[in-house]
């Protein structure tokens, strides 16, 4: 069973339209032990969780699903957000998108917002009133579109 993080992944890479002008690539996960998690061996760490190509722009987009009214700065990489804050190219950009479930909202902000908050606040958690403030509103309809299979006829 997929968590809700991977559920929000597939749903945003469903979400872009399949066509000549538009790419969406997904960096694999690296899993970084094996034997119960007390073994462990190197692992790259991805820049972002997709990369979205359309036309002429180029995004880097990070997801977060969070329950809560909140995102927890434990949630977050560091070097992740500093290298993304790094890019600075006019068709380069990237952005974190934090889906609140319980809210159904989604809101897009940048590594610089988010390092922005960083350096004026004191605090563990990033609360929804921030993104409210300073993020941008995804849009979001529900749908029904996960399937259930009858699987009877291939036991």
């Amino acid at each position: 069973m997929l968590n809700e993080g991977k559920k929000f992944e597939q749903d945003i890479q469903k979400s872009v339209k399949n066509d000549d002008e538009t790419y969406i690539y997904r960096f694999r996960d690296s899993s970084g032990a094996w034997g119960n998690g007390d073994k462990t061996r190197f692992t790259p760490s991805n820049i972002a969780d997709y990369l979205l190509v359309k036309r002429d722009k180029v995004l880097f987009l990070e997801l977060k699903s969070v329950k809560e009214k909140r995102l927890p700065l434990g949630n977050i990489r560091i070097n992740q957000l500093n290298v993304l804050a790094e890019i600075k190219h006019k068709n380069i950009k990237s952005y974190f998108l934090i889906n609140f479930r319980k809210e159904e909202k989604t809101y897009a902000v940048t590594p610089q917002q988010i390092i922005g908050f960083l350096e004026d606040q004191e605090r563990k958690s990033i609360p929804l009133s921030y993104f409210e403030d300073n993020g941008i509103l995804i849009k979001q309809v529900k749908k029904k579109v996960r399937w259930r299979y009858d699987l009877e006829p291939i036991y």
